[in-house]
């Protein structure tokens, strides 16, 4: 058992096994304890077998905490908290076992402080009473996948006080042994673009019925009190079963054929969440390249395709009046780059077509460049930040004055080649008169001309 006192700590790259204990027999936490890239695993403790939190906030990110067994009515299998801030990032909650009390996979007791899960999922946790998944409130939750958990009451989730947010995510699969598999409610619950179903014994219940949809749900069955226009209900969302399809977690992938897919339009914020466009649970973009819409749920339903390396825009500056071929370096695959210009200081920032991708302006100033190379059967497609190119001033050609002869007493106009003298250009009259010198003139034009 590893013990966190006052201060903070970073757990990087560990396995934690076998550990037994009171309270936390995989991690007994009283600061502020960051957990990385670890797994936590076949721990038992009569709380919080796999990690026990209390005076201090929990940071948890690409990291598994599986198979531990919690044996107190206390539960939390996998992780107890005390009303402490639990943020959970890319990581898996897994065959946690809370066998007398509830909260097989996470139990929040008494939590005034937010619990926060992205990017995660959260499967076959078993409690005993209530909460196969998850047994509290305040939570946050988006971008997860909740499957295969049971409890008497709330398989997947019991929310017993404040507000759970859902939004971009997918409960299915989840069994409730007395009600409901899904998510049993004593507060109120907020979901946006979020499946729900098929979950044995319902989807919604309990002793609160403030399911409150914000828009772009869908339920297999007709519960949930989902009455936005944008919901659908009796619905059969197609989804595959819970496996490996890219990315830190396991998930659920819709067909193409499902009604969830292109369903949410680009722009869409929910409850002040971006939906559309978005990145999925495994970091996919959304919408897909075949389609113009998101999909509700988790996950879109692509194949996983790998990360390119870093684009990035290597031609930053030029000369006005030269078009400027653009350039990049990083990137990975076959995927061809493109290139898109917006105005900075200077005007008429504009790329050409075709290659070779050539900047022009119609000032000097700065341009602001983003490249995207896009993406072919093994990378997805990967943009560059915006890039401030600067377009410097120009030379102008030589110039002389033409005007070099007048007779005397006679009015003599000052001009540069080319015929009369053009806007930008300031002349001077002169008249030379005998036997005072003429006055040296000179022919300007203004710094910024073209």
């Amino acid at each position: 058992m590893v013990s966190v006192g006052g201060g903070a700590v970073t757990l990087d790259h560990l396995r934690i096994t076998n550990g037994s204990s009171n309270n936390g027999g995989g991690i007994l936490n009283s600061g502020t304890l960051t957990l990385s890239n670890s797994t936590v695993t076949g721990n038992t403790a009569n709380t919080g077998a796999g990690i026990y939190n209390w005076f201090g906030p929990l940071t948890i990110v690409d990291s598994t905490i599986s198979g531990n067994t919690a044996t107190s009515i206390g539960g939390g299998g996998g992780i107890f908290t005390g009303g402490r801030p639990v943020t959970i990032t890319r990581s898996t909650l897994s065959g946690n076992s809370a066998s007398t009390g509830h909260g097989g996979g996470l139990e929040a007791y008494d939590n005034g402080s937010p619990i926060t899960i992205s990017d995660s999922t959260i499967s076959g946790n078993y409690a005993w009473d209530k909460g196969g998944g998850l047994h509290g409130g305040n939570f946050t939750i988006v971008n997860s996948t909740f499957s295969g958990n049971s409890a008497s009451f709330g398989g997947a989730i019991y929310n017993t006080v404040g507000a759970v947010r859902l939004t971009s995510s997918t409960i299915s699969g989840n069994t409730g042994r007395g009600s409901v598999g899904g998510i049993s409610n004593a507060g109120t619950v907020y979901l946006s673009s979020s499946i729900l179903g098929p979950n044995n014994r319902g989807n919604c219940g309990g002793t609160s019925a403030n399911f409150i949809s914000v828009g772009h749900n869908l339920v297999d069955n007709g519960e949930c009190n989902f009455s936005q226009d944008t919901d659908l209900t009796n619905t059969d969302p197609l989804l595959g079963a819970l496996v490996d399809n890219g990315g830190p977690t396991l998930t659920m992938m819709p067909a193409l054929t499902s009604p969830a897919v292109d369903k949410i339009p680009t722009g869409t914020t929910l409850g002040g969440v971006p939906v559309c466009p978005r990145a999925d649970q495994r970091g996919m973009p959304g919408p897909i390249s075949a389609l113009t819409q998101c999909t509700i749920g988790a996950v879109e339903p692509s194949a996983w395709l790998a990360a390119q390396e870093p684009l990035v825009v290597t031609s930053t500056s030029g000369t006005f009046a030269q078009p400027l071929e653009l350039t990049t370096s990083g990137g990975s695959g076959t995927g061809a780059t493109t290139f898109e210009a917006a105005n900075g200081t200077a005007a008429g920032c504009a790329v050409s077509p075709a290659e070779p991708y050539l900047l022009s302006s119609t000032s000097a100033g700065t341009c602001l460049v983003t490249a995207t190379k896009a993406a072919d059967a093994d990378f997805r497609q990967a943009f560059s930040p915006p890039t401030t190119v600067t377009i410097g001033k120009a030379e102008q050609d030589p110039l002389a004055i033409t005007s070099t002869s007048a007779e005397f007493a006679v009015d003599l106009e000052l001009k540069p080649p080319g015929g009369p003298v053009p806007d930008w250009c300031r002349s001077r009259w002169i008249r030379a008169r005998a036997p005072c010198p003429v006055p040296p003139c000179r022919i300007r034009r203004p710094v910024n001309a073209r």
